[in-house]
């Protein structure tokens, strides 16, 4: 296939890292065999430095120690000077870039990107929605003051973009909200996956009618108390049938460890970190996939269309155990690929029995709802080729 002669640069808030954002990875492979020139550029005005002047402020106001404040209101400087510098070297770097070509369009992802973005680019740049900064969120909460600012900007210059790409239509109201704008244009891209012929023989095995002997439960990624239920899931694991196993693949956060001491009831542990090719092939060990998502803020309550943990499991035609918002968890019991509940504790053996039962069905529903809602290739070439191929003036 002969690609268009013209450029893509895509610019985010964090690394082009497979592992964690498969799907940005699996999308900017798609853009490459596409489009003559793809360039990544990774901000590195990254909101920590925010939250940093948030706490610091914080530690101000409940100090009386004259001593203490002036040591942190030289911290406070520093860190400003640290944002202030940061921005500065993000805006030059996308000065400096020089395109192949005289056709470009520039995807910038979330605020800052897209804010930093539209000052080098005005008339390319297109916002591509990760995470909406809801009024509900902790920047918000925390009276971010540099976050308000960011967000009034944005509002102002939102109509100018070429266009707005998000996951569905509630996730672009939400946005819309938060940032009191509208855009010009609306391109639909669920968080989604490319399919390969290893994820789709492996579904149609999956399929299989057969008896399962054991029901090997896997929860990967960010392993932790706080917002994945992780402790949780071990803890109602102690209930489950014998004959059915629990893995932990990823980050094993320290909080998980101290909380799950002293369980009867062993379960499997491990911290190795696969990229993209070799992924698939790790969950193809497992039967079924555990998604844990408090929710947090508005923004992960409107996670149907933005979870890859979901399509990386479905891919593959594995049901799923689901704790996550009213809305996810109605979107698995409906579409019947598994079972969802508000907390990992009402998942009780009836439920592991039922699995084990109708095992062939679930893992046909949830290969399906893959190939429907979430083969990313699909996405790209019905809705966003499209759409760029417009922009980029060619015909």
């Amino acid at each position: 296939m002969t690609r268009i002669m013209a450029s893509i640069l895509v610019t985010a808030p964090f690394k082009n890292d497979e592992r964690m954002y498969p799907h940005l990875h699996d999308t900017l492979v798609n853009l490459r065999k596409r489009y003559d020139e793809v360039i990544y550029v990774e901000d590195e005005l990254q909101y920590r430095h925010h939250v940093d002047i948030d706490r610091l402020m914080s530690s101000y106001t409940n100090s009386d120690d004259l001593v203490t404040q002036r040591i942190i209101q030289g911290a406070i400087k520093e860190t400003i000077g640290t944002l202030e510098r940061s921005r500065a070297a993000y805006v030059e770097k996308l000065r400096s870039i020089v395109f192949n070509n005289n056709r470009f369009i520039v995807l910038a992802v979330d605020d800052n990107a897209f804010n930093v973005a539209m000052e080098v680019f005005p008339c390319n740049t297109v916002y591509w929605s990760f995470d909406a900064i809801g009024k509900d969120s902790p920047q918000r909460l925390n009276i971010n003051g540099f976050v308000e600012r960011l967000i009034r900007d944005n509002s102002k210059i939102s109509l100018q973009a070429k266009a707005l790409i998000v996951q569905d239509a509630p996730r672009e109201y939400h946005l819309m909200e938060c940032l009191n704008a509208t855009f010009c244009k609306t391109i639909y891209l669920p968080v989604s996956l490319n399919d390969t012929t290893f994820c789709a023989i492996a579904a149609l095995k999956r399929g299989q009618e057969f008896r399962l002997k054991t029901l090997k439960v896997v929860q990967s990624g960010h392993i932790c108390c706080t917002n994945r239920y992780s402790d949780a899931l071990a803890r109602s694991y102690q209930g489950w049938p014998y004959g059915t196993e629990l893995y932990f693949r990823g980050y094993i956060g320290s909080d998980f460890i101290s909380a799950t001491e002293g369980l009867m009831r062993p379960f499997d542990i491990s911290r190795e970190f696969y990229d993209n090719k070799v992924l698939p092939m790790i969950f193809n060990n497992f039967d079924v996939g555990f998604i844990g998502h408090q929710e947090t803020d508005r923004n992960h309550h409107l996670i149907v269309n933005a979870s890859s943990q979901l399509a990386a499991y479905i891919r593959l035609g594995m049901p799923v155990l689901c704790c996550g918002s009213d809305q996810l968890n109605a979107y698995v019991n409906d579409n019947k690929i598994g079972f969802a509940t508000s907390h990992p504790l009402n998942i009780h053996s009836e439920h592991i029995t039922e699995l084990v039962k109708n095992y062939s069905i679930y893992s046909r529903n949830a290969r399906k709802l893959f190939e429907e809602k979430y083969d990313l290739n699909r996405h790209m070439t019905s809705a966003l080729y499209p759409e760029l191929d417009s922009m980029l003036n060619i015909i």
